[in-house]
């Protein structure tokens, strides 16, 4: 081979070397190889016409290409998109800026455009999420547009309707103002003659009424001595008069009656001497009646009326222990005891720390009731406490407490009589009760009838 084919084969590759070289170093510059650069990663629903190598934009500037393209593991999640931007552009994407799909004019190719953000918002670092926007597709755009024009079409025909609804009210008003036009016609005619009947009838009425003033004036007829004799005038004068010596005579009156009200109700006057009396005789009263109870609770203790009182029923609950009570000692045999057991499930709540009776209660009570109502109202009736929770002492105190709310409410709710209506707090120790193991948790209400009285209220139907 010559030495002159050798040269040009030697440029030849010389040339080619450099081209490729030429073509390398735009290639990488297109690429952004050559400059320091940061990755950012955004999210969209939909990645229309997205894929590697897609360029991004940074406020409408070349600023580098999309990198990667993560499929989501779900149709409701999102595509993850990687790019890579120029780092001398990073103070420019901030944290709050958004990530479009664009593209250039109606059939261009796909970008990334990033907006600028605020600058309020910190600059986004390496490696951050950026908010994604899908992009508007077309088809959308026509769906949409159909809907609208669907809808508009819609519209018009409704309007149409009532276009035709409205020509024919109008038709229907024309017609009807045409027919009211003639009958008004009508009643002009007829308005206006009566109008001159009413003018004929006017001018009487004026002759008549100056006559009436001209007789007034000449002082005939009653009205006209009424306007020209001062009789009545002085009539009249004497009467206001009379009226106001009354009006004063009156006010004299009424000094007098608040006088006497302020002596009555002055210290030391009628009004505190009647106050202290009333005062006096009140607790003579009082001092009366605590008497009479002494003398009744001491006959009930007199051996001579114990059996008495004992027979009707009247007991001291103070003189009589618990144990004495489960024995039977207000039974006899003549009286037995019924009971109705209501546990404290429901019928109590807790109120500023303490028990007190429930709504449901005072309705579980009242049923209860319903079933002693029947027999006569001298039985008497013990409300019997008991609780399971404590030491045997809270027991008993709980117990005793329960009896009381629920003797003082049967006492209001009914009117029992207060020397009929006891307690008996039992503690935890039901016998009988409807737990089946001696235990009770609640109230039972014990009345004590003759058995005469129980037999006559079974017999009712």
């Amino acid at each position: 081979m010559s030495r002159s084919r050798l040269s040009i084969i030697g440029a030849f590759v010389v040339g080619g070397v450099l081209l490729f070289a030429v073509g390398l170093f735009m290639i990488g510059d297109r690429r952004l190889l050559f400059t320091d650069q940061i990755q950012l990663t955004t999210e969209f629903s939909r990645v229309r016409g997205v894929a590697v190598g897609t360029s991004v934009r940074v406020a409408g500037m070349d600023a580098g290409e999309v990198v990667a393209l993560a499929v989501p593991p779900g149709p409701g999640q999102r595509f993850r998109v990687t790019m890579r931007i120029r780092e001398d552009l990073q103070h420019l994407v901030r944290t709050d800026s958004v990530v479009s799909i664009l593209t250039d004019g109606l059939i261009g190719a796909v970008y990334l455009d990033v907006g600028g953000g605020t600058n309020e918002a910190p600059v986004a670092q390496p490696g951050s999420v950026i908010a994604g926007r899908d992009a508007i597709e077309f088809a959308d755009l026509i769906e949409e547009g159909r809907d609208t024009f669907r809808t508009v079409t819609r519209e018009v025909l409704d309007l149409k309707e009532d276009l035709s609804v409205g020509v024919k009210t109008l038709t229907e008003t024309t017609r009807s103002a045409n027919d009211l036009i003639e009958s008004v016609g009508g009643d002009v005619k007829r308005i206006t003659s009566a109008g001159a009947d009413t003018t004929v009838a006017i001018e009487g009425l004026t002759n008549d009424v100056r006559r009436v003033v001209a007789n007034l004036e000449a002082g005939r007829g009653t009205m006209g001595r009424l306007l020209t004799d001062d009789t009545l005038y002085k009539r009249i004068d004497q009467i206001a008069e009379h009226t106001q010596e009354s009006a004063r005579s009156m006010h004299r009156t009424a000094g007098e009656i608040e006088q006497a009200v302020r002596s009555f109700r002055a210290e030391d006057g009628p009004a505190d001497r009647l106050r202290a009396d009333t005062q006096e005789i009140l607790g003579h009263v009082r001092e009366t009646t605590e008497r009479v109870a002494q003398s009744a609770e001491a006959l009930q203790r007199h051996w001579l009326f114990r059996g008495f009182f004992t027979r009707r029923g009247f007991y001291d609950l103070r003189d009589v222990s618990v144990d004495e009570y489960r024995r039977g000692a207000l039974e006899t045999d003549d009286r037995i005891a019924l009971r109705l057991w209501v546990d404290a499930t429901g019928l109590f709540e807790v109120e500023n720390g303490r028990e007190v009776l429930s709504t449901a209660g005072r309705q579980r009570l009242a049923s209860a009731m319903g079933s002693l109502l029947r027999y006569p109202r001298d039985s008497t009736l013990i409300v019997e406490g008991y609780a399971l929770e404590g030491a045997p002492d809270v027991r008993f105190l709980r117990s005793e407490t329960r009896a009381e709310i629920v003797r003082d409410y049967l006492q209001r709710r009914y009117r029992r009589p207060a020397a009929l209506t006891g307690i008996m707090p039992m503690g935890s120790e039901g016998d009988n009760s409807p737990r089946g193991d001696g235990q009770w948790d609640g109230v039972a209400l014990a009345i004590f009838v003759r058995g005469s009285a129980v037999a006559a209220s079974h017999d009712e139907p």
